[in-house]
């Protein structure tokens, strides 16, 4: 949205009061500015007051990582009542080299984790998109730092941003996993990170990361089953079952 003003004056005063207009146009690629008009007509009681002979060439905003373009402001034949004028060529008027500065930086956005993940059986996610336009794909890959406690779902392990819908969001969806262990809650780390196959402008971008907390289910208790509880002086023996709701992590004694 930046402008260029470009100024004009003549080098001389116009005979029969003679007014002296001059095409412009743009080339390049007129996608990048705007020009305020297609000609400029000097007025003659304005030959040599440039600040009243004033041309806007303002840049627009394409949201393609593009570089800096270079571009003409390129002046046509003038037309006039004065003959000195209406003969000069447009090679004889002078053009105006610029370039529009892009302001476009590869990247990419994580958003906010949803909601926890429990063991018990439940799903969190969180969204990723393009901060800029791609001039060819952008794949990212997803991926956990610890399998245990969270996994990536298989539909949502790589995500594919094209050209044309590089601007809509896209959902990573994560599942809970249950370890059987009484660990505590735990914390773990989804890793997002740009493909080498992906547009060049994107790869070697840092990664980026969201975290996720998984809620423990498991309690340490001993449960004891009653099977047969009878007994004789005959010899008869009785039965009960005793097991662990959790894996330990050293053996149990129980006595």
């Amino acid at each position: 949205g930046d402008t260029l003003i470009v100024e004009f004056n003549l080098t001389t005063l116009p005979l029969l009061s003679a007014d002296v207009s001059i095409p412009l146009s743009i080339t390049g690629d007129l996608d990048e500015v705007s020009l305020s008009t297609s000609t400029i007509t000097i007025l003659n009681a304005n030959w040599n007051n440039s600040s009243l002979n004033r041309v806007i060439i303002t840049g627009l905003d394409d949201s393609v990582i593009d570089g800096d373009i270079p571009l003409k402001l390129v002046t046509g034949d003038p037309k006039s009542a004065d003959i000195e004028y209406e003969n000069l060529l447009a090679s004889e008027v002078a053009d105006v080299d610029f370039s529009n500065l892009d302001n476009d930086n590869p990247g990419f956005i994580v958003g906010p984790i949803s909601n926890n993940l429990e063991e018990a059986g439940n799903q969190a996610n969180f969204f990723v998109v393009l901060s800029a336009k791609p001039n060819s794909p952008v794949v990212l890959n997803i991926s956990t730092n610890d399998s245990t406690e969270s996994e990536v779902d298989g539909s949502y392990q790589i995500l594919t941003f094209n050209p044309a819908e590089w601007n809509i969001p896209q959902n990573v969806y994560l599942n809970s996993v249950n370890d059987d262990i009484v660990d505590g809650d735990k914390t773990s780390t989804i890793l997002v990170s740009v493909d080498g196959t992906s547009d060049p402008n994107f790869v070697g971008l840092d990664n980026q990361s969201v975290n996720v907390v998984t809620i423990d289910d498991d309690e340490s208790n001993i449960i004891i089953t009653e099977i047969d509880l009878l007994t004789s002086e005959d010899g008869d023996q009785g039965f009960f079952e005793v097991r662990l709701t959790s894996r330990p992590d050293s053996p149990v004694t129980v006595s």
